[in-house]
């Protein structure tokens, strides 16, 4: 019979202490606050809330092969949540190009979108320091919130850490 080896923590080494510091305006600089993994999926194989339940059995397999947390509880009873999601750039890719995303998210309920317009900005670059000290913060009345991640970046196949900022846009009338 194999002796079954003890798990070590994947943390160590892996994620490097950010350099403590300011913004201009004297906030500080944004922690590392999840780690992050997306994966994309294409819609074409979901055609009812059903196949998405049915899709989360494979995936929850491959989960539990890998030792990494599943959990639905907190969706019981929850209807599906569709999203418009536009992401923006210049005709040459300027933003992308620089590591820079623009998003935007609608959402919508009995196909008509409700709520404001989700507005998000990032910087996603390789150096962790370098994301987390660029301010990405805008300076228009917006409700915002900023945050810094640790994610898996499927197109330049490794990670990437983001510097980001949602918005929700509102009138002042």
């Amino acid at each position: 019979m194999a002796k079954k080896t003890e798990k070590k923590d994947a943390q160590p080494g892996r994620v490097p202490e950010l350099k403590q510091g300011h913004y201009s305006d004297g906030h500080p600089l944004d922690d590392l606050h999840y780690l992050e993994a997306k994966i994309i999926l294409k819609p074409e194989r979901f055609t009812s809330a059903q196949s998405f339940l049915d899709f989360g059995k494979p995936v929850r397999h491959a989960a539990e092969k890998s030792d990494v947390d599943y959990s639905t509880g907190h969706l019981a009873g929850e209807r599906p949540r569709i999203r418009e999601v536009v992401f923006l750039d210049t005709g040459d890719f300027k933003l992308y190009n620089n590591a820079f995303i623009l998003r935007r998210r609608i959402a919508y309920e009995d196909g008509f979108p409700v709520g404001d317009p989700e507005i998000v900005f990032k910087f996603r670059h390789p150096d962790l320091q370098k994301a987390a000290e660029l301010d990405v913060r805008p300076k228009i009345p917006a409700y915002t919130r900023s945050s810094s991640r640790r994610r898996p970046c499927r197109f330049a196949r490794r990670s990437a850490a983001s510097a980001c900022c949602t918005l929700t846009m509102w009138s002042s009338a």
